[in-house]
């Protein structure tokens, strides 16, 4: 232990750095980067007839679930976070003298803004910022570009979807007059005419089975026929939607100004005082262990693992830094001066 302490009197200036300079570091940091403005806003979101036909069922989300997970999408991509950040007239200022304007405006909005939903229908924007009129008008923007990006969206996948359902409603088609012809001519030959079909149907299994099988195939057409009219309607609609859900502002984006409180200001201090007294330890153990000088006797068993036969002590006086008391000092002889007449 006795080691210990002399490592640490001999470095104790390099010790004390870590501690008092974490601390300090993380306080200037804390002070600077957690006061600000956050701007917020709230919306409203509604189901819609577009909506409902084009849901997927799934009854344990929320609308308001769905349309944050939306935007949170859309916010991982670098394209989309320009786009918003040019949505600013501020902002579009600071890109103007940023060496790579997509990858700041990206790392920017991911880290600072936050999409979270109240209740079932209510999705809360918000952005932290130093500057309370960009805050705004980033929050403004992200719902804008998210509502442009997500009609854009949902044109590409109904354009998609209406040449899907065009050419199964080609070959349906096909099929139901196939079926249909089948089923005249049978009539036809049977002496079977459409006053008696139900009462033939009962006693004739070929004809119940070919009038079942074009009712399915009349069903299957109209079935594509309404499918392809709710695409026609949906690629039509306005681009006020977000994933065809109607919304209203319920809260206008407003700028509050935000300061840390005293328990997140103190817990990264805290953690930074750890961590400092955590490196000075490592640096005494580590300094202490390529220390290899003897400095008393239970050193050399220590150091070498061998038993102390004799101590010689340290004299000072033997080693010239001071005389021994029982030695009388030589007198230097004293040399006389002639001094001659003139």
């Amino acid at each position: 232990m006795s080691r210990y302490f002399y490592t640490f009197s001999r470095f104790w200036w390099l010790l004390i750095i870590p501690v008092l300079v974490l601390p300090a570091a993380e306080f200037t940091q804390v002070r600077h980067a957690g006061a600000g403005f956050v701007a917020s806003m709230n919306i409203y979101v509604q189901q819609t007839a577009a909506s409902s036909a084009n849901t997927n069922g799934n009854a344990w989300t929320t609308l308001a679930q769905v349309e944050a997970a939306d935007i949170n999408q859309w916010l991982q991509s670098p394209t989309f976070c320009l786009n918003v950040a040019e949505g600013s007239a501020n902002y579009s200022k600071l890109l103007k003298v940023s060496p790579d304007p997509k990858l700041s405006a990206t790392t920017d909005l991911q880290k600072n803004v936050s999409v979270t939903t109240t209740g079932d229908n209510l999705v809360s924007i918000s952005y932290s910022s130093q500057d309370p009129t960009l805050a705004v008008q980033v929050v403004q923007s992200v719902l804008t570009n998210a509502t442009t990006s997500m009609q854009m969206s949902n044109g590409r996948v109904a354009s998609v979807n209406k040449a899907y359902y065009q050419s199964q409603l080609y070959n349906a088609e096909a099929t139901e007059r196939t079926s249909a012809q089948q089923l005249a001519t049978y009539m036809q030959q049977h002496g079977v005419t459409p006053g008696n079909l139900q009462a033939q149907i009962t006693s004739d299994p070929t004809l119940a089975t070919l009038y079942s099988q074009e009712t399915s195939n009349q069903q299957t057409v109209s079935t594509l026929q309404q499918k392809i009219q709710a695409v026609v309607a949906q690629s039509s609609l306005p681009a006020t939607l977000v994933n065809q859900d109607g919304y209203y502002i319920a809260d206008p984006p407003s700028a509050t100004y935000v300061s840390p409180s005293k328990k997140k200001e103190l817990l990264p201090m805290g953690i930074a005082l750890v961590l400092g007294l955590l490196l000075a330890g490592a640096f005494l153990v580590v300094m202490t262990a390529v220390d290899r000088t003897f400095r008393q006797p239970a050193d050399v068993p220590f150091l070498l693992e061998l038993p102390v036969l004799a101590v010689v002590p340290l004299s000072l006086a033997l080693a010239g830094k001071e005389p021994h008391p029982h030695v009388r000092p030589v007198d230097k002889p004293k040399v006389r001066r002639k001094v001659e007449a003139s």
